[in-house]
């Protein structure tokens, strides 16, 4: 007869469900696109659901950090509402549905730092209601993180399609008067600039809303010294 604590042990591979709620947990490897860990649930009934991430990792060799991104389908009525975010602890997204389909892919970039490789373990879990009231949108940091911009150059990138993205934040490291001279567009590759804004005159207002039509976002460095720059997205949900 077998002893009943030899099932003891968690599965790590398989998703769970627990009173109208399921959840996942599986390991990736930074550098690797190829693995995936995921889940999909069709909900007792239609409503607004969250879907809940944590990231823990497991090998700490290196400096590059561990990142990865997760694709939420969101389903109703045979159509699919997709959604991109990075995937961090604490990270979470809404969405109103009859079912959702979660896919976490590693998107590590070595940065210089080596360490790609590792071993990191994700979760995501999904429950009825709406995610935490707070200022902050979910979020997806951009293809490349960080861009140095010499002065008088320019450093765009486009709207990632189809993943909900709805604003926009730009961090600009430099003097306090390059940072003065900073300019940020929204374009459309029809009509071209839709926007000019000041960075100067957005300090402290966090992330900008996206004007409908644009698919580009370009900061200039119109400064007389170098500036390093990060551009993350705000994601619907």
């Amino acid at each position: 007869m077998n002893d009943p604590r030899e099932d003891q042990s968690p599965d790590t591979t398989h998703p769970k469900v627990q009173g109208g709620g399921k959840s996942v947990v599986g390991e990736l490897v930074s550098g690797n696109v190829d693995g995936i860990v995921g889940m999909q649930y069709t909900f007792p009934k239609a409503g607004t659901y969250t879907v809940q991430f944590s990231m823990v990792p497991i090998q700490t060799v290196g400096n590059a950090p561990n990142r990865a991104t997760a694709e939420v389908l969101w389903m109703v009525d045979g159509n699919t509402i997709r959604r991109e975010i990075t995937v961090v602890p604490g990270a979470s997204i809404s969405g109103v549905a009859e079912g959702v389909q979660v896919n976490i892919r590693d998107s590590s970039t070595d940065f210089g730092a080596g360490g790609l490789g590792k071993r990191y373990r994700v979760s995501a879990s999904v429950a009825p209601g709406v995610r935490a009231s707070t200022t902050l949108p979910p979020r997806r940091l951009g293809t490349v993180e960080f861009v140095s911009v010499a002065a008088g150059a320019s450093t765009s990138q486009n709207i990632p399609p189809d993943a909900g993205i709805v604003s926009f934040l730009v961090l600009v490291n430099g003097t306090a008067a390059a940072l003065a001279l900073v300019e940020v567009r929204q374009f459309s590759g029809v009509v071209g600039p839709i926007v000019d804004q000041n960075m100067q005159a957005f300090a402290g207002m966090g992330f900008i809303p996206l004007f409908p039509g644009v698919d580009k976002v370009t900061v200039t460095n119109n400064g007389a010294t170098g500036i390093i720059v990060q551009l993350i997205w705000g994601v619907d949900g």
